[in-house]
């Protein structure tokens, strides 16, 4: 592993483990995309993550405002819509069948 990637991996441990705890036994996949994951970002760059959970709230507005209540304190000023470039960004679907039988994994 990359100074880099364990950068990365540690950034975002918080992160990961609070949606873990907040979306236990919903929670499909959390992924990492973009220039963070390439490992081409710079300071200034986003968060692009993809979190993929049964039950998720069906409006966008109250997918957002239930997802930020989920991040650690520090991360939550990073999720909304702004030119804050280092903003998190954070793509949904909502899974509405499938194997619920999977659990999240610690980074």
């Amino acid at each position: 592993m990359s100074p880099g990637e364990a950068h990365v991996k540690e950034a975002l441990r918080p992160v990961v483990e609070a949606l873990c705890q907040g979306l236990d036994g919903t929670l499909v996949s959390l992924a990492l995309f973009g220039s963070r994951a390439r490992g081409d970002a710079t300071p200034h760059s986003d968060w692009d993550l993809l979190l993929i959970a049964h039950d998720l709230p069906a409006r966008v507005l109250q997918r957002h405002f239930f997802l930020k209540t989920l991040l650690p304190e520090r991360w939550r000023a990073r999720l909304h819509p702004s030119e804050d470039p280092t903003r998190v960004r954070v793509a949904l679907a909502v899974v509405v069948s499938g194997d619920r039988a999977g659990r999240c994994c610690p980074v």
